[in-house]
């Protein structure tokens, strides 16, 4: 085993044991930001809080996403009442970071119901600078709210 694979399958074992993101040397040609997700924004579907372990909560119907990192889109899965199951009130959901060249951040998201429907792209949020609420933030403690990817 060549030593960039080893090193690569040390790398991936490590990530899968972090709680915080592993950071990789940057590719030759310069560094790529990569997108922090974390806080808050608004936009379709009302305020969303997200924090630095892919959860996030959001407004409509208390919903909550459950998720992770890849490259510039935290993909993972969406749940809200009243039921909470697949297909009527739950599905994949896929939101891209985008930093426009004057520094405005935005996302641009995708859902759909359950797993098979066909992909909805009306979840467009914009970073909002201010203080998240304490009613939105207040809802990452119930762990019964967020739901196991359909």
């Amino acid at each position: 085993m060549s030593r960039t694979l080893a090193g690569l399958l040390l790398l991936v074992a490590t990530a899968c044991r972090a709680k915080e993101p592993v950071v990789m040397s940057p590719p030759p040609g310069g560094p790529v930001a990569a997108p922090d997700p974390a806080g808050y924004w608004s936009g379709d579907w009302g305020r969303l809080g997200i924090e630095h372990d892919g959860r996030a909560v959001y407004d409509h119907d208390d919903g909550t996403i459950v998720g992770a990192m890849r490259g510039d889109t935290l993909v993972g899965g969406w749940c809200e009442g009243p039921s909470r199951q697949s297909t009527a009130d739950a599905g994949d959901v896929e939101l891209r970071f985008v930093t426009a060249p004057d520094g405005t951040r935005s996302i641009d998201g995708r859902w759909r119901y359950g797993t098979d429907e066909a992909w909805r792209d009306d979840w467009d949020l914009g970073w909002d600078p201010g203080t998240p609420p304490a009613d939105l933030v207040a809802r990452f403690s119930d762990p019964a709210a967020f739901c196991a990817h359909p």
